[in-house]
């Protein structure tokens, strides 16, 4: 049971840096959207 506990735990883990990664990558892609589009 406990490997169990930390296996969901590391999965949790996992999906909230990928999640995190993903939404700072999306943040950074929509900055640069912005200045290029206030660019032109």
């Amino acid at each position: 049971m406990k490997n169990q506990g930390s296996n969901n735990a590391d999965l949790l883990w996992t999906h909230i840096i990928r999640f995190a990664l993903f939404y700072t990558r999306c943040d950074e892609t929509m900055d640069i959207y912005d200045t290029t589009y206030e660019l032109k």
